[in-house]
């Protein structure tokens, strides 16, 4: 380092002489200009490097944006009864058009881990309902709503589902009847991770 240092204050020497020679406006640059220069320089490049890690961490995480995900509903005042599946027919968000609003299916469109969730309302009359998430006709979990007469519960269930392309899952209802009123009925999902 000593001797880069004592290269430099000598090229600066002569540097300083030749310019003062042809130059005279530029001989007034000092050499703790010229470190300082330098010193710029070098911060310029780490922000660079910076910037740059920048960069690779932004496409990492781009990678865990959902490219599937949707959410529907049961339209306002069609209240099913069971048993019959449920046809989430008002569609909100489908990114990846892997939810049918027709058929009230969701297809996976590719392997990978899935969440969703749906939910019950139950008529003030129906004191027995229950509903089923399916994947490929297998029941994988369920929402029991038990009332007395003129009682009503909202209830949800959320589930993590391992999928291969061209899984199907959809939500059942068993039995009883359904308020759909207000949004109430609900099926909802997205791609956690791609396997």
């Amino acid at each position: 380092m000593k001797i880069l240092l004592v290269f430099l204050l000598s090229y600066w020497t002569i540097f300083q002489n030749a310019v003062s020679e042809f130059c005279p406006g530029l001989s007034e640059i000092t050499f703790q200009e010229i470190k300082d220069a330098i010193g710029k320089t070098k911060e310029i490049d780490s922000l660079k490097s910076k910037v740059s890690q920048l960069e690779k961490e932004v496409s990492t995480l781009q990678n865990y944006v959902p490219s599937v995900i949707f959410h529907a509903q049961v339209s306002y005042g069609s209240n099913p009864v069971g048993p019959t599946k449920l046809i989430y027919n008002q569609v909100d968000i489908n990114n990846g058009q892997a939810y049918n609003a027709s058929s009230g299916n969701f297809i996976a469109p590719m392997n990978g881990i899935f969440y969703f969730s749906y939910s019950l309302l139950g008529q003030t009359n129906s004191l027995d309902t229950l509903v089923q998430l399916m994947k490929n006709g297998v029941a994988q979990s369920y929402i029991h709503s038990l009332l007395h007469s003129d009682q009503a519960q909202t209830a949800s269930m959320s589930i993590i589902l391992p999928l291969v392309r061209g899984d199907i899952v959809w939500v059942k209802l068993l039995q009883g009847s359904t308020w759909s009123e207000r949004n109430s009925l609900n099926f909802q999902g997205f791609l956690l991770k791609r396997t």
